[in-house]
């Protein structure tokens, strides 16, 4: 936690400099051991505020700097997310599609400015596709609409963010970044596979594929969701992992420009 000076800090310097002057220009000889004692440490005092404002200084100013670079790199890798969203490779009739890496510019922002900007960075890249996913969203109930943004959409692209999760666990970027990918991905897996399952059991076809022939019911809907969301999201997976792989083998250096800790510092 960082302490700020306080006014009542400089006011103090203020009375010290003060109780200086007057020890320095009236104090009788009988009280002088004492006032120089205290002389010395209204001293102390006075350069302690002082260096400890300039650190201040020192930290506020790059702290600044950091979170003004951090908005302006999330708002610009959010919005080419959503751009190579709709550059669509294979689309499904009932929802879901494998797309052009989509995903990826958010995972790298996470793994490049650690797990609470990435999830912040995955929380608005999620509204954004809510906003455009709304049509899918009509002539269901209210119960649907609202588990069906909470799973397919919030939570489904928020835990994007996760893919900075192992950074400086591994000595390897591209290595730490695509198991992270890997990790974030398997996630959404997760939740989209849930919001199947719970919320759009009524869709489950068993000829959807020959794994599913001949099951019914609740068996039906869990594996159905587990196929159905599988046979577009795997890919789309694997897909981001390979390209993040190679991403970071080859420009991972200017990627984390400005990022690396010292090498003594570690």
């Amino acid at each position: 936690m960082r302490i700020i000076p306080t006014e009542e800090a400089f006011h103090f310097l203020g009375l010290a400099r003060r109780l200086r002057g007057s020890f320095r220009g009236g104090a009788s000889k009988r009280r002088a051991p004492m006032g120089m004692l205290l002389l010395r440490r209204l001293n102390h005092v006075q350069a302690a505020l002082f260096i400890f404002q300039i650190d201040c200084e020192k930290e506020v100013r790059p702290l600044k700097k950091h979170t003004t670079e951090n908005l302006a790199l999330a708002g610009l890798l959010i919005a080419l997310g959503t751009a190579l969203n709709f550059i669509k490779v294979f689309d499904l009739p009932y929802g879901g599609s494998i797309n052009l890496c989509a995903s990826l510019p958010v995972m790298v922002f996470a793994y490049r400015s650690g797990l609470k900007w990435g999830l912040g960075a995955g929380f608005t890249f999620s509204v954004l596709q809510l906003l455009f996913g709304l049509d899918a969203l009509k002539g269901v109930s209210a119960a649907t609409v609202a588990g069906s943004i909470a799973l397919d959409y919030l939570l489904a692209f928020t835990v994007l963010g996760f893919a900075g999760l192992l950074r400086g666990r591994l000595k390897s970027h591209a290595a730490a970044f695509t198991l992270g990918c890997f990790i974030a991905g398997m996630l959404r897996y997760l939740c989209s596979f849930l919001s199947g399952w719970i919320l759009w059991s009524e869709y489950a076809d068993a000829n959807f594929s020959p794994v599913l022939a001949g099951l019914s019911g609740q068996t039906l809907a869990c594996l159905y969701s587990l196929v159905y969301n599988g046979s577009y999201m795997l890919p789309d997976i694997f897909l981001n992992c390979a390209v993040g792989f190679l991403l970071m083998q080859f420009a991972g250096k200017f990627i984390l420009k400005g990022t690396e800790a010292p090498a003594n510092a570690a």
